[in-house]
């Protein structure tokens, strides 16, 4: 009797160990499987994803941030990631195209080279 609560007790403990941590998560509407690539996996054509929304001070208040952690910044309106190391973060915002090619076309205070 003793042999086989043991080796309940076993099963209990080993089955959720190996489940957990041999596949990613699925997040989606119409039980797909999870891309055997991806610890997430999200698949919607209504929703968008909700990143954490931070100011500032909140984000600085991260206790060594990850390397590539994101977040959107309440402060500045944008997203971030953080580029550096846990010990030393550098957050850096996500440009899109659209953004850098107007950064390059403005007027610069200095002067514009080439400018006709």
């Amino acid at each position: 009797m003793s042999t086989n609560r043991y080796q309940l007790f076993f099963l209990m403990v080993l089955f959720p160990a190996v489940w957990l941590f041999s596949q990613g998560v699925a997040v989606n509407q119409k039980g797909a499987l999870v891309n055997p690539s991806a610890i997430l996996d999200i698949n919607t054509q209504l929703k968008g994803l909700l990143i954490p929304r931070l100011t500032n001070t909140e984000r600085n208040g991260i206790y060594l941030p990850a390397k590539a952690l994101l977040i959107f910044n309440t402060s500045n309106s944008r997203v971030e990631v953080n580029t550096g190391s846990p010990p030393e973060p550098t957050w850096e915002g996500i440009v899109t195209q659209e953004a850098h090619y107007l950064q390059n076309v403005t007027w610069k205070q200095g002067g514009n080279f080439n400018s006709s």
